[in-house]
């Protein structure tokens, strides 16, 4: 019976850790779940709205809820297959709707910011006995609970892909397999860039074991042969290495340049320098974005008579009205990035090899009756109209390289940092960028804003069909380069311009300054020569105010 009721306490801190860390795995799992689930439920609520008021619905709910669940998987990045009248021949769908996919990333992006604060939070908090602190060995390291959460996430994903995979209009297994856990882990590694920063970032994400990955007790319940394989690996790793050693000095040389160029790289991130670049480079990407949405809308305002023609031929009555209306507000995003394109000079396609662009349109293929497409130029050799649009990747260079002039005129403390460490040990004082540095970090920004806006490019187009329009939108390469291309062009002698005028205003500013305090103390306590001349004037003074005092007193003395 003692041995029963005298528990020791290595038995019982051993079970409430044990009991912790299978809540917190399991609050993960259920918090991927929950996105997921409120994610295509959002979308099967609306898609059921639209079937409830079309006042001809061809059959029962089941094709709306299978409708929902292939515009879920679609906003993820995963293509449709859709069964054309000839049998056989089916037509791909694999142009995403980016306002449609804002709904998931910010879901994901809520459940990763939650899961990150549970894993990182203080490990010596007290537990649920105040006398029973929480230590570091309890604490799961973020990427098991960030690993739970992509499970969880990615199991309603497999439940929606096979309810989605047979219909009409299907879901496509490889595409979805492929691109979904990329997005997915996509936004979860740029959720933890945001939340913990570069160091924290490539802490978590580095490669180590599997007992570091899963935790000593999970890692315990993974095959022998797997658990083994890494020690093995190293093993043979090293007898390569100690075969093909090359000599000391150049391994010393290797080294040497390796810290030089991990110390670089970490002042080039803790110092300030990537985080004005990605300031820079949004803004360049926001007035790009801004641009070429203001050109789509003034492309339908000018062709209003056919916007509302096609509108009328595609949908007869309301509802369905109601209908194109939101597909074209959904693939607004789409249609500003296709004009940043046009903007930027490559433009985009319409199928069977055309082009639009500001210095000509070629002939397209008939397209639907979309009134989104209403504005598209007519074939034809480019206009000076259609030139001015060259101002875009001007404005978004120059904005750019205004964010970037007054951080490199005024740049905040840089964290020291030495060749073996990942965190700031001292502060460096704040000193303008040099002019290289300058440079090298407005092209940095440059090579971000193309980067994201070739990525922007390939999500807004794709295939909506077979032969002719198995291209459609702007080519992703094409425009990430051009906006690289002209972002760096006009931003390097800007930012070197207005970082020139910063730091003259600045110098005036100080020389304003310390003059005013040099007049000030001046006046108030006079040195060197003026105060000779100040004490012999007040010498002079004194004798000349004697004798009339004397005289004064003598007169009334006589009196």
């Amino acid at each position: 019976m003692s041995q029963l009721i005298d528990r020791g306490a290595t038995f019982s801190s051993y079970g409430r850790t044990a009991a912790r860390r299978s809540s917190a795995i399991g609050a993960a799992f259920l918090g991927g779940v929950t996105a997921a689930g409120l994610g295509l439920g959002a979308l099967t609520v609306a898609v059921l709205l639209l079937w409830v008021a079309s006042p001809y619905p061809d059959s029962g709910p089941s094709r709306a809820l299978h409708l929902a669940a292939d515009l879920w998987l679609l906003a993820h990045g995963g293509d449709l297959v859709r069964t054309t009248s000839p049998p056989g021949l089916p037509a791909p769908v694999a142009v995403t709707p980016l306002l449609l996919t804002v709904l998931p990333v910010w879901l994901l992006y809520r459940a990763a910011r939650h899961t990150l604060a549970t894993a990182i939070a203080d490990p010596d908090a007290p537990g649920p006995h105040p006398s029973a602190p929480r230590h570091s060995a309890d604490m799961l390291p973020p990427r098991t609970l960030l690993g739970a959460l992509l499970g969880g996430y990615l199991l309603v994903v497999a439940g929606a892909l096979l309810y989605a995979s047979t219909g009409q209009l299907a879901a496509d297994p490889l595409s979805v397999l492929l691109y979904v856990p990329i997005t997915t882990v996509a936004i979860l590694t740029a959720t933890t860039w945001h939340i913990l920063g570069p160091a924290g970032t490539w802490h978590l994400l580095r490669p180590t074991g599997t007992s570091h990955i899963l935790g000593p007790a999970a890692a315990a319940l993974l095959p022998s042969w797997l658990r083994h394989s890494r020690p093995r690996a190293a093993a043979r790793l090293r007898r390569f290495r100690s075969r093909c050693r090359p000599p000391a000095r150049v391994r010393r040389l290797l080294r040497a340049l390796l810290r030089s160029l991990r110390r670089l790289l970490l002042r080039s991130l803790l110092g300030g320098r990537l985080a004005a670049a990605q300031r820079a480079a949004g803004a360049a990407l926001l007035t790009l974005f801004t641009c070429g949405a203001l050109l789509t809308v003034l492309a339908l305002v000018l062709h209003g008579d056919r916007v509302y023609q096609d509108l009328l031929q595609l949908a007869p009555d309301w509802p369905s009205r109601a209908t194109a209306l939101l597909l074209c507000l959904l693939l607004l995003p789409n249609a500003a990035i296709w004009g940043a394109s046009y903007g930027l000079g490559p433009g985009f396609t319409l199928g069977a090899g055309s082009t639009i662009a500001p210095l000509g349109a070629t002939a397209h293929p008939a397209m639907p009756h979309l009134p989104l497409l209403a504005g598209v130029p007519a074939p034809g050799p480019g206009a000076p109209l259609t030139w001015t649009v060259a101002a875009i990747p001007l404005a978004a260079g120059v904005l750019l390289a205004r964010h970037l002039a007054r951080t490199a005129a005024a740049p905040s403390p840089a964290p020291n940092v030495t060749a073996t460490s990942t965190a700031p040990l001292t502060t460096d004082p704040a000193h303008p960028w040099t002019p290289w540095t300058t440079a090298c970090t407005t092209v940095l920004a440059a090579c971000l804003c193309g980067t994201l806006t070739a990525a922007l490019a390939a999500l807004s187009g794709g295939a909506l069909g077979t032969d002719a329009l198995a291209t459609f939108g702007p080519s992703w390469w094409r425009t990430g380069l051009a906006a690289a291309a002209w972002t760096a062009l006009t931003g390097i002698p800007t930012t070197l311009a207005l970082r020139a005028w910063h730091l003259r205003a600045r110098r005036k500013a100080g020389d304003a300054t310390t003059g005013t305090a040099g007049h000030a103390d001046g006046d108030a306590t006079p040195t060197g020569r003026g105060a000779g001349d100040a004490t012999a004037a007040g010498r002079d003074d004194a004798t000349a105010t004697g004798p009339g005092i004397g005289d004064g007193q003598s007169d009334e003395a006589t009196t």
